[in-house]
C-alpha cells in the first residue's frame, strides 16, 4: 500500500482498521469527495471518539471540544483563509505572543496541511485534535463553508432552536496525571488543555514559581526538566544536545536513547539504562522504507506513546537496546520541519507531563538550530 499523508496507515498499525478496509475506504472517499476521516465516520468504521482518543493517547495530540471551537476570536480566524480551512478541515484555535498557533484538526496526522498553514502564517504550528463533526460545524459557523459531515440544509432547518449557552465562568484549573501546565491556557480542561509554549516563556514561569516558593506538582519531572533546560541553553554541539535530552528522559524512564536520522534510516547514537550497550546501539540501523511505527512518526512528525506491535520496530529495538518493551515513547526532533532524530524512552517510573516533554523537545530543536548556525558561521569565517 502506498504511503499516504493521513491517519490511514497509523490506524491499520494500531489495529483499528484492516488493510482491505483501508483500501476500500480510500476508493470510496475518493469517489465521494470526502476526506478519509469523514468517510470512516460516515461508514461507521471508526467512531469520532475512538479517533480522538487515538490521537490524544497514542500521538500525544491535545483534544478540544465543540465549545472551544465556538469561542475562536475573529482575530485568530483571520490567520487562515476560508479556502485553506475547508480544504484541510482545520481551524486556527489560538495564537500567543511567541507566534505559536494551535491548529484544531479532524486529522492531525496531515503533515502537508500543517506545512501549508505554517508557510501561510509564518508561525510555529501546534496540532490539536477535535471531533470531525464539531470541526464541520465550526467551519460552517465561522467561515460559511459546508463539508460532507454536515446534515443536509433542509434537515438543519427543521431542527429545534438550540438553547443558548450560559455565560462562561472562570473555574479552577483541573489537570490529569500527564497534563499539568505551568502557564494556564483556557481550553478543554478534561484533556489537559492546549499548551502553547515556548521554552523562553516556560523558563520565565519556572523562575517565578521559585520566587513564590511553590511546591512542584511533579517534582521529579520538573527537576529533570530544569536541568535539561540548563544543559541545552549552554550546548555547543550535537552530542551535548543529545546527552541532555536522553538524561532528561532517563530520570523518568528506565531506558532512554537517541536515534539519529541519516539518509533514510535511523541509527543509534546515545543511550542510558539497564542493558544498553553503546557499541550495539551505534551499530543498529532501521530503514524507513518498510512500514513501521518509526516510519509513521518520522512521516507525521508526531510523537508516539503506545505498544510496539510491528515486527520491524521490535527487531530494531532488540538490536539497538537488547530487548523490545511492551510500550514505548518516541518523540521526533525537527530542524526546519525536517526530522533529524528521535528521542526514545520506555518503562516509565515517574509521571511524565506532556507539556514538560514538549518544552524539552522544543528547547532541543532550538539548541540544534543554534549549533548548526554557529558551525556555519565558523566555516564562513575561515
Amino acid at each position: 500500500m502506498p504511503v499516504s499523508d493521513d491517519a490511514g496507515p497509523l490506524l491499520v498499525r494500531a489495529g483499528l482498521l484492516t488493510e482491505p478496509q483501508l483500501r476500500s475506504a480510500y476508493e470510496q472517499a475518493t469517489r465521494s469527495g470526502e476526506s478519509l476521516v469523514e468517510h470512516l465516520i460516515k461508514a461507521a468504521l471508526v467512531g469520532e471518539d475512538v479517533l480522538c482518543d487515538f490521537f490524544r493517547e497514542r500521538l500525544l495530540v491535545p483534544r478540544v471540544g465543540p465549545t472551544d471551537l465556538g469561542r475562536i476570536t475573529p482575530r485568530v480566524l483571520s490567520l487562515i483563509p476560508a479556502e485553506m480551512a475547508a480544504e484541510f478541515r482545520c481551524l486556527p484555535l489560538a495564537a500567543d505572543s511567541h507566534r505559536n498557533l494551535a491548529l484544531a484538526m479532524a486529522d492531525p496526522s496531515l503533515t502537508h496541511a500543517v506545512d501549508e498553514v505554517r508557510f501561510w502564517t509564518s508561525m510555529t504550528i501546534y496540532r490539536v485534535v477535535a471531533p470531525a463533526r464539531a470541526v464541520a460545524r465550526a467551519l460552517e459557523t465561522h467561515y460559511g463553508v459546508r463539508t460532507p459531515l454536515l446534515p443536509p440544509p433542509e434537515t438543519v432547518a427543521r431542527e429545534p432552536r438550540a438553547t443558548p449557552l450560559p455565560p462562561a465562568e472562570v473555574v479552577d484549573d483541573v489537570f490529569g496525571e500527564d497534563t499539568p501546565i505551568p502557564i494556564p491556557v483556557p481550553f478543554d480542561e478534561t484533556t489537559g488543555r492546549v499548551v502553547l509554549i515556548d521554552p523562553r516563556s516556560l523558563s520565565d514561569s519556572l523562575v517565578a514559581a521559585e520566587h513564590r516558593r511553590e511546591t512542584p506538582m511533579y517534582p521529579q519531572s520538573e527537576t529533570a526538566m530544569r536541568e535539561a533546560m540548563r544543559q541545552l541553553s549552554g550546548a555547543t554541539d550535537r552530542d551535548a544536545v543529545c546527552n541532555a535530552v536522553v538524561s532528561f528522559l532517563h530520570h523518568l524512564c528506565r531506558r532512554a536513547a537517541f536515534f539519529v536520522l541519516r539518509q533514510g534510516e535511523l541509527g543509534g547514537h546515545v543511550g542510558l539504562g539497564i542493558g544498553i550497550r553503546i557499541a550495539s546501539l551505534r551499530r543498529a540501523r532501521l530503514s524507513l522504507e518498510p512500514p513501521s511505527t518509526f516510519r509513521d512518526l518520522v512521516r507525521t512528525r508526531l510523537p508516539y506513546r503506545g505498544p510496539v506491535r510491528d515486527v520491524v520496530s521490535r527487531d530494531f529495538l532488540i538490536e539497538a537496546l537488547g530487548w523490545a518493551p511492551g510500550e514505548m515513547l518516541a518523540v521526533p526532533l525537527t530542524m526546519r520541519e525536517r526530522v533529524v532524530g528521535v528521542l526514545y524512552g520506555d518503562e516509565k517510573i515517574h509521571a511524565l507531563p506532556d507539556d514538560h516533554l514538549t518544552a524539552v523537545a522544543r528547547a532541543a530543536e532550538l539548541a540544534l538550530e543554534r549549533v548548526l548556525l554557529a558551525r556555519k558561521n565558523v566555516i564562513e569565517d575561515r
